[in-house]
């Protein structure tokens, strides 16, 4: 396929890419954008326009349906209330959300090293 980046047509005719741009912008190049890519047609013999590669879309990537499109709630209200939020899906009290005051750094790291279990003995 002779429709390359500009780099890979600097490097196949031996020029710089400031070349190859320059004769781009000139239109001496034939050029193509596909999205973000810009691609130069390195045979200048060829008339063959450049076709767009047809992709083909994952199963996988598929949309998630909206709360007003779903028939149930993702989480019940069983597990609302577990988790402390209300149906509304706000946390019950904001007491809980907010963060512990960490402004001595060096007080939180001795509390958390603490926690940290050493490594065992090599046998």
């Amino acid at each position: 396929m002779p429709w390359v980046a500009p780099t890979i047509a600097a490097e196949i005719w031996g020029i710089g890419i400031e070349q190859v741009l320059a004769a781009v912008a000139s239109g001496s190049i034939p050029s193509r954008m596909d999205g973000n890519f810009l691609f130069v047609n390195t045979d200048q013999s060829s008339t063959e326009e450049m076709q767009a590669i047809p992709h083909e879309t994952d199963p996988s990537l598929q949309a998630v349906p909206s709360d007003e499109e779903a028939d149930e709630p993702i989480v019940t209200a069983q597990e609302m209330a577990a988790l402390g939020m209300s149906s509304r899906g706000s946390v019950d009290s904001l007491e809980e959300m907010v963060p512990p005051d960490i402004s001595d750094w060096r007080n939180v790291r001795s509390r958390t090293s603490r926690l940290r279990r050493p490594p065992e003995a090599a046998i």
